[in-house]
């Protein structure tokens, strides 16, 4: 069976959990691939690049696999604290940011460190890359927001926050970023370098995700998901996806429609759930395609859409 995208769940227990969600009569379902238990604790951050996955959590170590040929390819130990954020730019470069206040930079083609960064006091909670590869942005515990210039490899400017920032995210055209904080995202204009506007939560933000370049998710320590206008400031929909606090999110174009977006979701309840939503018609609640009980308590998830050619599906605007 082929794969429509192939997605690694990371959890508290140290265990990395390969799927791929495949076509199954009229439905889709989720064929676990492989397990791993390199890791001696909890898996904070995982990511993925075409081939290439990256796990890190409490260990200070990065662990890298090849996808395709399920195979481990070694670990990295560069940071002298819990590693909390990864994220990949393109399959050339991978990003990690730590609890030792650094950022590091690696080449994907021998994962030599390029570039270490010193970001923050007390530890960098989360770094994003814009779509360019040009800058990125780091939050952390010393309460403030840093601009990073790659193209010198040297910081910009800093921006004082009123709070640790938790998560930050880059819209996929790159012309907004988002701020998570402990209840509320704090979402930017580059153009203005000024708030916009501010989401509002009920719980503890644990992550956030773009689905399209107005659209944001947010989840936390809640059982439910929020869609947000970020241009409007107006709550779109909020929708229960599981029976305890969701974890983490990941976005990607459904594979068999690209009217529609797949938003993965896992939670400490056990379950990884994927839901389709219409970008046509965001208001309308997001569909449940999948869901598969991990028997762990998940804390991470990313996903690799395989190569396909998918159908557009003719839709008018809700």
């Amino acid at each position: 069976m082929a794969a429509l995208i192939e997605l690694v769940v990371g959890t508290y227990e140290g265990f990395l959990l390969g799927y791929k969600a495949v076509k199954k009569n009229e439905g889709i379902e989720l064929v676990l691939q492989f397990t791993n238990h390199s890791a001696i604790s909890s898996i904070r951050s995982v990511a993925s690049t075409g081939k290439y996955l990256a796990a890190a959590g409490a260990d200070e170590k990065i662990w890298l696999f090849n996808i395709s040929a399920k195979r481990e390819l070694g670990s990295i130990l560069e940071h002298a604290g819990s590693v909390n954020s990864l994220q990949f730019y393109k399959t050339t470069h991978l990003f990690s940011s730590s609890d030792d206040g650094t950022t590091n930079i690696f080449s994907t083609k021998n994962w030599d460190c390029l570039k270490t960064l010193k970001c923050h006091r007390n530890g960098v909670t989360s770094v994003a890359v814009h779509p360019s590869g040009k800058m990125a942005l780091t939050v952390g515990k010393d309460k403030s927001m840093k601009t990073w210039n790659l193209v010198k490899g040297r910081k910009a400017y800093i921006t004082n926050l009123k709070k640790v920032g938790e998560v930050v995210r880059w819209s996929p055209d790159g012309c907004k970023y988002s701020v998570a904080f402990q209840t509320t995202v704090d979402v930017y204009s580059v153009e203005t370098a000024t708030v916009i506007s501010t989401a509002q939560f009920p719980a503890q933000i644990l992550d956030i995700v773009f689905i399209t370049n107005s659209v944001l998710a947010i989840c936390g320590s809640s059982a439910d998901v929020q869609l947000y206008n970020v241009d409007t400031g107006d709550s779109v929909c909020v929708f229960t996806a599981h029976t305890r606090r969701v974890k983490a999110m990941h976005c990607t174009t459904n594979p068999t429609d690209t009217a529609s977006k797949w938003l993965l979701t896992v939670s400490n309840d056990g379950l990884i759930k994927i839901w389709n939503i219409d970008i046509n018609n965001m208001a309308e609640c997001p569909v449940l395609v999948c869901e598969l009980n991990t028997d762990c308590r998940n804390t991470c998830v990313t996903a690799t859409v395989t190569k396909s050619k998918p159908t557009t599906k003719s839709t008018q605007p809700g």
